[in-house]
């Protein structure tokens, strides 16, 4: 019994030491769409950094997608501009490579660090490699109806690869499809998609609220 009681205590007691997981949105940038060749098309770039990142896949994934929603304003500024073909957000370890690159280098040594996109950035200064890149969540409009959006989120695996030629092995959810009709009513039981939807339109019926009270 004496050793139940000690093992129930130690077992409370890491429960307790357990470190809450800090998300810190610290970057936002604006990526004109070249692919389109349409000019005034563009898509944001967010960062996240992550500390004290939980164990559990699930539990990371429904933290990144209420980060995502929360901390950036992807469908906010989907609704409102029709330019914008897309929002994405990359989550990354907060290390001394990625606090660095964000917190520490002047906008030209940006500059020369490189974005995730390009092959000299994702291997420069530590900051983007298989060790710190945790996933990304997409949110972007349909090609047939630009007034549906898909949102998917990926979960790095872990797969050694060379970031210069591509990016790592991922596991990839899609939580929302509205270029396809009956995409909903296949996935509606899926549990991060519900969690998603039920995130994206609470925030939704408050910036709603919201523009009402500034109405009148």
């Amino acid at each position: 019994m004496k050793k139940i009681l000690i093992l129930l205590f130690l077992s409370l007691f890491f429960a307790c030491q357990r470190k809450e997981p800090v998300f810190t949105l610290v970057e936002t940038n604006k990526q004109v769409d070249t692919d389109s060749y349409q000019w005034s098309k563009y898509s944001y770039k967010n960062y996240i950094l992550i500390e004290n990142m939980p164990n559990d896949t699930m539990e990371l994934k429904r933290l990144m997608i209420y980060h995502f929603l929360h901390s950036t304003s992807a469908i906010d500024s989907l609704q409102k501009n029709s330019n914008l073909n897309g929002v994405y957000c990359s989550f990354l370890k907060s290390t001394l490579g990625t606090r660095k690159r964000f917190f520490s280098l002047t906008d030209k040594e940006k500059q020369r660090a490189g974005s995730y996109t390009s092959p000299h950035g994702r291997n420069s200064l530590g900051w983007y490699n298989n060790k710190t890149y945790i996933g990304n969540v997409f949110v972007w409009r349909c090609k047939e109806d630009n007034t549906k959006l898909t949102a998917i989120i990926w979960i790095n695996l872990g797969t050694d690869c060379d970031y210069r030629e591509r990016l790592p092995d991922v596991e990839e959810d899609i939580l929302l499809n509205e270029c396809e009709s009956d995409w909903y009513e296949k996935n509606k039981n899926d549990e991060l998609v519900k969690y998603y939807i039920k995130l994206k339109d609470k925030k939704n019926h408050y910036q709603t609220v919201k523009l009402k009270s500034h109405l009148f």
